[in-house]
């Protein structure tokens, strides 16, 4: 049977790193496989195998991470239920296509997940459910929220992720503490340009702009107990996971519910 097979996990540098998919092709060969195919860098695979679901993406996962190191989720799919995730697609021409995004897993999720997702307002963007798949249509928030829905469905690639950027320090990750030293700035910046004004909101710019200014420090700097503290956040076996994030969830939705309701005095103010 011809199969597809979707490495998730796999990173630009790290222990999930695939050096070069012509040496993936070589080992998969070498291990059984008839017909092996890959396509671009982030880990798909085409190939042709006698074997059982479970039991091609569990020798497909011991044959890299024996061979290469990388500890990768293994999602298999067939030609059909390809073609079904493409016609089920629904978004139609109105849409980016090059903004869609689908999210393939072995299993199937939870109901209820499923519901807390679809129930989420993400802002513009849009999030549906196929028999084959979730589909996302992001615009330019679209990979923030995408890392708080692959932290749902698929906690140890998440912590992998993440702790592989914090360690080993590539593009992305210069990237992302420019973006938020911007952010940082701003913050500091807004509070002293309402310094006369004694609005207490103000203060929340300040603390919130100086808190991230030493986290980006602590992480550049690699201070030790800061180090450990992220380690800890990004643990997703701990017993504490879900009060943490949960307690990060809160705290951002009584960020935006506030921003919003001073946005709103301020056009009043500014129409009256």
């Amino acid at each position: 049977m011809r199969m597809i097979a979707l490495l998730r996990g796999v990173t630009p540098t790290g222990k999930n790193r695939i050096p070069k998919m012509s040496y993936l092709a070589e080992i998969l060969t070498d291990a059984g496989f008839k017909k092996v195919q890959t396509y671009i860098q982030s880990g798909n695979v085409l190939l042709d195998t006698d074997l059982s679901l479970k039991e091609t993406a569990d020798k497909i996962h011991k044959v890299i991470q024996e061979h290469i190191g990388a500890d990768l989720a293994v999602i298999l799919k067939t030609k059909e239920q390809l073609e079904t995730a493409s016609k089920e697609n629904p978004f139609d021409g109105v849409y980016d296509f090059s903004r869609i995004h689908l999210v393939f897993t072995n299993d199937r999720i939870e109901r209820e997940k499923l519901a807390a997702l679809e129930n989420t307002v993400f802002e513009g963007e849009v999030f549906r459910s196929g028999t084959e798949c979730l589909y996302m249509f992001f615009l330019f928030f679209g990979l923030f929220h995408l890392h708080r829905i692959w932290g749902l469905i698929d906690r140890d690639s998440y912590e992998d992720f993440w702790i592989g950027v914090l360690e080993n320090r590539g593009v992305f990750y210069y990237l992302l503490m420019g973006i938020l030293a911007i952010l940082c700035v701003l913050g500091i910046i807004t509070f002293f340009r309402n310094l006369n004004r004694n609005y207490w909101w103000r203060w929340i710019y300040l603390f919130g702009g100086g808190y991230l200014l030493f986290d980006l420090f602590a992480i550049v700097t690699r201070l030790n107990f800061w180090h450990e503290l992220l380690l800890r956040m990004f643990d997703v076996s701990a017993p504490y996971w879900n009060l943490l994030w949960g307690a990060f969830i809160l705290l951002g939705a009584f960020v935006f519910c506030l921003g919003t309701l001073l946005l709103e005095k301020r056009v009043k103010r500014r129409n009256g």
